[in-house]
């Protein structure tokens, strides 16, 4: 695990949300990267609600894992 995932990982769950929902539109070359590390912590804190999340055509993880 590098620096950045590190970092991640001591985000509150509800960060990492909203990394992702912000990220969404950003074309910044850096944000696949970036993002592919939050669902890896996302998975990491909950597989069921991740592979919901997958399952769903919902942009945003918030309601699998926020309820």
């Amino acid at each position: 695990m590098n620096a950045a995932e590190q970092k991640i990982a001591t985000k509150p769950t509800e960060m990492l949300i909203e990394i992702m929902e912000l990220s969404q539109t950003d074309q910044r070359p850096e944000v696949p990267t970036i993002r592919g590390w939050v669902m890896d912590e996302l998975e990491r804190r909950d597989s069921e609600a991740f592979a919901a999340w997958l399952d769903s055509e919902d942009g945003s993880p918030r309601k699998f894992y926020l309820n």
